[in-house]
């Protein structure tokens, strides 16, 4: 074998392009080991949490669903007829150590109605300030204005609420009671929680959120 001080010029060249060749193999190799383990430990990960997913949704439909039903046999038992309309309850353990609680939480939006409250808050506004105190009127008026989502903030009527009094015009409060009543549920979730007492009587929930493990 000849070594390299006595190589030719094509000789050194064809080594070096050789050597090139088994990096580059060498690396692809690598890299294919690298994609071959990543895509591993994404498929054992990705199914496992899909498994999980899945029987955590049923668990929760499951014990909601079951819930409900102990809250009706709770009126049975005492006699009573059962409450429509209730949105959270909880039942706890005969020792009084564990709660499990299920509430109903609702979205609300305004309706096609604030349209019109909205106009006539404006129209008030700028009557009353615009001309003599235009960052009070700026104020209110971005208080008016849409969020990123394109709804109107949940506070609204709350907020304008604190200004009532300085703005003093009957238009603005009926505005306001329109704007209340236009605030309606659209759609809601269930939620069910479980606590356990410790010793010195706090309730703590168990963990069910990724964030809080």
């Amino acid at each position: 074998m000849s070594s390299v001080e006595t190589m030719s010029a094509a000789e050194l060249q064809a080594l070096l392009k050789k050597k090139k060749a088994e990096e580059k193999a060498a690396k692809a190799n690598a890299k294919k080991g690298y994609d071959q383990l990543r895509d591993s430990y994404i498929d054992t990960v990705f199914s496992k949490m899909e498994d999980l997913s899945a029987q955590l949704r049923d668990f929760k439909g499951e014990s909601v669903k079951l819930g409900i039903e102990l809250h009706t046999k709770m009126y049975q038992t005492l006699g009573r007829e059962p409450k429509d309309g209730i949105d959270s309850y909880t039942l706890t353990s005969a020792d009084g150590l564990r709660r499990v609680s299920i509430e109903r939480q609702w979205r609300c939006e305004y309706d096609e109605t604030s349209t019109v409250a909205i106009d006539t808050i404006k129209a008030v506004l700028r009557d009353k300030f615009e001309g003599r105190n235009k960052s009070m009127y700026r104020i209110i008026d971005d208080i008016l204005s849409k969020n990123g989502t394109g709804d109107y903030d949940e506070r609204l009527v709350a907020r304008l609420r604190k200004h009532e009094e300085a703005v003093d015009d009957k238009r603005f409060s009926e505005a306001l009671d329109i704007l209340a009543k236009a605030y309606k549920p659209t759609t809601s979730q269930m939620y069910i929680r479980a606590y356990r007492r410790e010793p010195g009587g706090k309730w703590r929930d168990v963990v069910m959120n990724w964030s809080a493990m």
